[in-house]
């Protein structure tokens, strides 16, 4: 069989960029392109292609555990660390523009942040993100790492961090490794208990996101669980007056 032609190899690497420059690079385009800076000597045709079969996207990739993408033939540790690098200046960009802006006027951003952080993990983590009075990120921690189907919840430390950071509000985000994204009977009464909890100290929950492993996101708010927690708060506040 003949070997490829570096001359011809690198004119293909010119046009894809070329082509992406143009906005009219398709999906695997865009995978084939970015192996491109981390394989610098071979053809990456196989190795993206085999990437697109198992994540479909570059974005999908990106998020992924690193042990899944070592695992595609033809893909090594640099391709990993590679994603895994684009991950995290991502990740760390939505979260430092989160501090200077309102999470409330950004939720698509709030998501992507919430899905680059735990869509694929294998074990389940909660998440506290803690927010100012205009809805901006103060701190993010991690509260419990727990097993593949459950995570636990230590009330005391969420309200003692809270307290601490002056927080006015907190969102809640956790992922289902296994399972749907949707909120189980154990998620509602966790979150209705914290959240009457906080409320005594006039911390509010915003809301509460279950993200599952193909990245999709279920907003308690949204699925109308935060309304007993939202007619405390008006009642504790018609108290006050």
């Amino acid at each position: 069989m003949p070997k490829s032609d570096p001359l011809m190899r690198a004119g293909h690497r010119e046009r894809l960029r070329k082509k992406f420059e143009a906005g009219k690079t398709s999906d695997a385009e865009e995978m084939e392109l970015l192996l491109t800076y981390v394989i610098r000597r071979r053809d990456v045709r196989v190795p993206s292609r085999k990437l697109t079969e198992k994540f479909d996207t570059a974005y999908n990739a990106m998020i992924a555990n690193p042990d899944d993408i070592k695992s595609v033939p033809g893909v090594g540790d640099a391709v990993a660390t590679f994603f895994k690098l684009l991950h995290s200046i991502v990740a760390r960009g939505y979260y430092e523009r989160d501090k200077k802006e309102s999470v409330f006027m950004t939720m698509d951003s709030l998501k992507d942040y919430c899905r680059m952080h735990l869509a694929n993990k294998p074990t389940e983590e909660m998440r506290v993100m803690y927010l100012d009075t205009k809805g901006r990120v103060l701190c993010e921690e991690i509260n419990d790492i727990g097993t593949a189907n459950q995570s636990n919840v230590y009330p005391d430390k969420i309200l003692a961090r809270a307290l601490l950071t002056g927080a006015a509000s907190v969102v809640l985000f956790h992922n289902h490794p296994v399972g749907t994204c949707d909120a189980s009977e154990a998620d509602r009464d966790m979150t209705l208990d914290l959240g009457k909890m906080l409320l005594q100290h006039k911390i509010r929950i915003y809301d509460h996101l279950i993200i599952d492993n193909f990245g999709q996101i279920y907003s308690m708010r949204t699925a109308a669980h935060m309304l007993e927690l939202d007619l405390e708060e008006a009642r504790m506040a018609l108290k006050q007056i």
